[in-house]
């Protein structure tokens, strides 16, 4: 499998204040790094956010919030000489939102409040087979892991007239939208267990100052 680029900071690029020592400074960037990443833009939000006194190495929030605003600025260039750049798991989700299925990427904060919020994200447009859905925390564990694997969670919305065939035609469209967009996947059909998806991309787009969005991430891991 081939490296995701479209995550990595560029090679000698800091952004706190020299103020604060090594390995502190050095650990205070990567935190940055992640949370720009992730597609979070918000300075302030990530000073409230980053509150640990420990972590923090005496660095102060006027610091914090400089560090964060430089970086989203690099991240915001990066994006500018890549163009459009659309992960495979995006591509992945969209299909899978035209299939029927409620998906939602980077969703909520945790798996709890993911299983529930994700029901209201259900209109009365059509009726949604299911939904299926990784939360902010396995956007994380996405970023950092070196096989693209995140853990998915997933239901089904019954029909009146539900019955297990029914029910079977689910996991074959979501599996059809994964290999699709070239996933792979680990899943054992059990409704109580996660699935499992590797070779997953993840590029989170930064805003752009005049608050539209940068391009969304586009194609399959290079």
């Amino acid at each position: 499998m081939t490296r995701w680029i479209y995550n990595d900071r560029p090679e000698g690029v800091g952004f706190l204040t020299e103020r604060i020592a090594e390995p502190g400074r050095g650990e205070i960037d990567g935190e940055i790094w992640n949370w720009v990443v992730r597609g979070e833009d918000d300075a302030d939000e990530f000073v409230e956010y980053f509150d640990d006194d420990e972590q923090r190495h005496d660095a102060t929030d006027e610091e914090l919030r400089a560090a964060c605003e430089q970086a989203v600025a690099v991240r915001r260039e990066q994006q500018r000489a890549w163009g459009e750049v659309r992960a495979n798991l995006t591509a992945a989700f969209a299909e899978l939102n035209e299939l029927g299925v409620l998906a939602r990427e980077n969703f909520s904060c945790c798996g709890t409040c993911a299983a529930t919020e994700i029901h209201d994200e259900r209109d009365d447009s059509r009726h949604w087979h299911g939904y299926l859905w990784y939360h902010q925390q396995d956007t994380e564990s996405l970023i950092a892991s070196k096989d693209g694997e995140v853990y998915l969670g997933y239901g089904a919305y019954p029909t009146p007239d539900f019955d297990e065939a029914a029910y079977a035609a689910l996991p074959e469209a979501e599996q059809q939208a994964r290999y699709q967009a070239d996933l792979e996947r680990s899943w054992t059909r059990s409704p109580s267990r996660c699935c499992a998806g590797t070779a997953c991309g993840w590029s989170g787009a930064a805003t752009s100052p005049n608050g539209s969005g940068s391009p969304a991430p586009s194609g399959t891991r290079p």
